[in-house]
């Protein structure tokens, strides 16, 4: 009995240390979880920790945030004002420019009135009215407008002239006309008649016709009111056989001619036509090429070897001039 005794002593000691290991190696296991548990538990705080952490900044970013929101609306709504106000300033910026451009429009209106038009080129012959004076404009029952300028058309010239009623029949329309004016000696104008007035006038006992001729040159040194002189060329010959006026003379109511001859000077009746101021026609008593004796002036003597010598000529368009 004592060795079983001590058999099952040893078995018990055995399961005994069986156990204690068991228990210790149970120990150490519940104590590394609990160390693990700790350590968990520890990082699991610092987790928190961090977390919360981040979860502030996140918060202090939403509402920092939600100021710059909140203070963007507040801008919109000055700004939005701001716009309204400015909206209103450039409706009444408008309506001014529009008030100007009415201004200005009616300003142009009575600038305009101010402003005399030609109807046509011209040269101011005479003004009646100073600038800045007031007139009457248009024409109405009660009055006929004022007369403000003379306006003369410049481009064709006219020239009038008093024709005695003994030398008028002699002129019809279109006849030409040379003319000269005194302000312009060398330039002798052609011009042909336009009109012969029908109503005569008379003048100190003279009665005369006023006729009108066209200037047939235009000539910038013309000028309306200059002095003129017209001679009308009342007739023409071609080919005609003609003298100098001077070596004409008249006798007895006839026109004589002196002749040089072999036998020395005869005096040779002629018949004349058409005269010039400088030539006249000769019709009958001529021959082509005989030679004339023109006498001195002031002396009635033939004297053949102190006296000029003119050929009898044949002319082409030998005219007749009526000088007035």
């Amino acid at each position: 009995k004592v060795a079983q005794a001590k058999a099952e002593l040893a078995s018990a000691q055995k399961r005994s240390d069986t156990i204690a290991a068991q228990q210790s190696t149970a120990l150490k296991s519940a104590e590394s979880r609990v160390t693990q548990a700790k350590a968990e538990l520890t990082s699991a705080e610092k987790r928190l920790s961090t977390l919360a952490d981040e979860q502030a900044a996140e918060l202090r970013a939403a509402e920092a945030k939600v100021e710059q929101q909140r203070a963007a609306l507040e801008r919109a709504r000055i700004d939005g004002v701001a716009d309204d106000v400015k909206r209103a300033g450039v409706r009444s910026a408008q309506a001014s420019i529009t008030r100007a451009q009415a201004e200005v429009s009616n300003a142009t209106t009575v600038l305009g009135y101010t402003v005399i038009t030609a109807p046509r080129d011209g040269v101011i012959l005479a003004k009646y009215v100073e600038e800045g004076s007031m007139i009457t404009s248009g024409k109405s029952a009660v009055t006929s407008g004022e007369v403000l300028v003379d306006l003369g058309d410049v481009s064709t010239m006219f020239v009038e002239v008093d024709v005695d009623e003994a030398d008028v029949g002699q002129i019809a329309v279109d006849m030409g006309v040379d003319i000269t004016i005194e302000a312009v000696e060398e330039v002798t104008y052609h011009g042909h008649v336009t009109r012969i007035d029908p109503q005569a006038t008379e003048q100190s006992n003279v009665t005369t016709l006023k006729v009108e001729i066209e200037i047939e040159e235009h000539d910038e040194r013309l000028v309306p009111g200059m002095t003129a002189s017209c001679e009308f060329l009342v007739g023409e010959e071609d080919d005609v056989l003609f003298l100098p006026r001077r070596a004409i003379q008249e006798r007895d109511g006839k026109h004589i001619a002196y002749v040089q001859t072999q036998s020395g000077v005869e005096t040779r009746d002629i018949t004349i036509g058409l005269q010039g101021d400088d030539t006249t026609e000769v019709l009958t008593g001529l021959n082509e090429g005989e030679t004339v004796v023109i006498p001195k002036l002031g002396n009635n003597r033939t004297d053949v070897a102190a006296e000029m010598r003119q050929r009898a000529m044949e002319h082409s368009g030998a005219g007749n001039f009526l000088r007035k």
